[in-house]
């Protein structure tokens, strides 16, 4: 399914999607929340960003925004979230 991604397919909508395919049903309550407060962070902090536009300082600029609200722990854990889905 997620072999139809294509590069102007919003980062959100393709980390919502990843997530409801890879995670749903597979990791408890918790977690899932985790991943779902992650995705509306990517859309409050990157409403444009592009899948084609992701580079090494976009993804970097993405951390910086968040941590500018989030101590270093849940930056952390924020971009171990979106590295997974990157990956």
């Amino acid at each position: 399914m997620l072999e139809s991604v294509s590069k102007n397919d919003y980062f959100c909508d393709y980390y919502l999607r990843w997530i409801t395919i890879y995670k749903e049903g597979a990791i408890r309550k918790v977690p899932m929340n985790k991943y779902k407060m992650t995705h509306s962070w990517i859309k409050k902090i990157a409403p444009e960003l592009r899948v084609g536009d992701i580079t090494r300082v976009t993804y970097q600029e993405l951390l910086n925004e968040y941590a500018k609200y989030h101590e270093r722990q849940t930056t952390m854990e924020f971009n171990h979230q979106m590295k997974c889905v990157i990956l």
